[in-house]
């Protein structure tokens, strides 16, 4: 299990995180929130990490995306079919919620793993 310390091997959590867990394993929700901005659905999004270790500099495959719903850009930032997350701390999530006329597929495509030990 990935959060035990395994001193027989030599090897602590931050190790084992940093080569076991990636980008994939972030976990993303996404739900409508029964409310209509400018007509739209509003829908909200939730990225996990399930790691040890902080996950920085996330990028999302987040093609089509659109809002008419202001996005706080310390939280989520959009260039064309590509969303980032500045970082996600241990075990945490971050949310947001944007509004369009149909739900979008965010997929995680890279992150950089960082723990201190």
């Amino acid at each position: 299990m990935w959060g035990e310390q395994r001193d027989d091997e030599g090897s602590g959590l931050c190790d084992e995180c940093a080569n076991t867990y990636t980008f994939k394993d972030i976990l993303v929700s996404q739900v409508p929130t029964g409310k209509q901005i400018e007509g739209k659905t509003e829908y909200k999004v939730t990225l996990k990490n399930p790691c040890i270790c902080t996950q920085l500099s996330i990028t999302l495959s987040c093609p089509g995306f659109n809002t008419v719903e202001a996005i706080d850009p310390t939280i989520l930032t959009h260039d064309g079919d590509t969303c980032g997350v500045e970082y996600i701390h241990r075990f945490e999530q971050v949310e947001f919620t944007y509004a369009w006329d149909t739900a979008i597929t965010f997929t995680p495509v890279s992150s950089q793993i960082a723990c201190s030990k």
